[in-house]
Parts: C-alpha cells; sequence; structure tokens
C-alpha cells in the first residue's frame, strides 16, 4: 500500500482552493500525529443503491482522548473531504456525527470506490466500500450493425457485450435451428466460427439479464 503523502497532497490542495484564515486551520488540523496504529470498527463492504435514494458510507474508528486521527474520504482518486473541510463542491455530499460520507440524491455517476484514509504511517490506514447503482443491462452487438456475410468455408465472429450492474449472464441461440449447440461456439460472449457452414446461417438471439429489469435480447 501507498506511504502516507496524502497528508501533504490534502494540505496542497486545500490551500489552494480555501482562502484566509480557513486554509490556515486548515494547514494546522492536518499536522497532527501519525505515528499512531488505528483501529477501524468499520470494514471494507459494498453498497447496492438505487438512483436517487441516500447512502451512509460508514468509517468508524477507535478514537481516544490522546488520538488526533484525522479522516480523509476519497473517491477514486478525488479528495472529498479532508477532516471536516469539504473539498470536493457537491453539495449533494455531507458528513455525519461520526464522520461517515452522506450522499443525496444518487446519480450514474456516484458509483465507483470510496476509501476512508487516517493520516497514520502505520498500515492498514484505510477501508474502502464499493457504490454499486444497479441497473438494467443494455446491449451492444458486434459488429454494430447485426449483420455479418461470408462464404462458405471462410471463418466468422459475432459477439454481444452488455453494460450494466450487478454484471450480466449473456445468453445465446440460433432462432432457425434449434438442434446447434450455439453454447459450444461461444467464448467470452463471442460466437466463433472456423469455417462457416450453410446451417450456420440465419440469425443469432443475445440475451442479457441481471436480475434489474426485464431481459434484454438483441
Amino acid at each position: 500500500m501507498e506511504k502516507c503523502v496524502w497528508c501533504g497532497v490534502a494540505a496542497f490542495l486545500l490551500l489552494g482552493i480555501l482562502p484566509g484564515q480557513s486554509s490556515v486551520k486548515a494547514e494546522e488540523e492536518l499536522e497532527v500525529p501519525t505515528d499512531k496504529k488505528v483501529e477501524f470498527l468499520t470494514k471494507d463492504d459494498t453498497f447496492f443503491f438505487n438512483l436517487g435514494d441516500t447512502v451512509l458510507l460508514p468509517c468508524k474508528i477507535v478514537q481516544t482522548g490522546d488520538d488526533e486521527f484525522i479522516k480523509v474520504w476519497i473517491k477514486n482518486k478525488d479528495i472529498l473531504f479532508a477532516g471536516s473541510f469539504r473539498v470536493h463542491p457537491d453539495p449533494r455530499m455531507s458528513l455525519g456525527p461520526d464522520d461517515e460520507l452522506k450522499i443525496e440524491g444518487l446519480v450514474s455517476g456516484d458509483d465507483g470506490v470510496y476509501t476512508c484514509k487516517v493520516n497514520s504511517q502505520i498500515e492498514p490506514n484505510s477501508i474502502q466500500h464499493k457504490l454499486v447503482l444497479p441497473g438494467p443491462p443494455k446491449l451492444k452487438t458486434h459488429p454494430e450493425s447485426g449483420e455479418v456475410k461470408v462464404m462458405k468455408g471462410e471463418p466468422f465472429e459475432i459477439g454481444c457485450s452488455a453494460s450494466g450492474k450487478p454484471d450480466s449472464v449473456i445468453t445465446w441461440r440460433h432462432m432457425n435451428d434449434s438442434s446447434i449447440n450455439v453454447a459450444a461456439l461461444v467464448k467470452d460472449n463471442v460466437i466463433q466460427i472456423d469455417s462457416a457452414e450453410l446451417k450456420h446461417s440465419g440469425t443469432y438471439e443475445c440475451t442479457a439479464a441481471n436480475g434489474y429489469g426485464d431481459p434484454v435480447l438483441v
């Protein structure tokens, strides 16, 4: 894991965006002892929420009167809060009484990895939460036209990919000849035929399902 260099980074960022006395206070608050081991009461977790929901991401630690731990919330690589100081301007985000990260009115861009990092050089010094916003799959065919023309004996490939969370299960079938074992031809959601035969002609159906919404097919 990385050494605790984020303290300097956070201070630099804060000093770059906070005017006047707030900048000085931010710098002073980040200059705290970092040679103490932190004990996390919260474990790494994955949260599934829907668009529009409000989520609380916890980050509880054992904090005694002699400790001066500062928590920093980071999404992917962007600092959101350093201690009680807001770095990210999004008004939907705030801190709770136990420094839990609150996000209101979830939108599609809110999914990702959120890290709560403490200013201790003794590892482990952070926990991570993954926020997943489930949604029905969206299918894309390869090629996009959905049509392939080949001569007998030529190789060809047709593929299907799906977006949406959680990941989709993709299945294939031959619409014109149910006796063809399409599953045996599929690798990584791509139908691969080394030598086209007449029986391979026709329409192939790709279906994606992830438990949210109705299965999608093309």
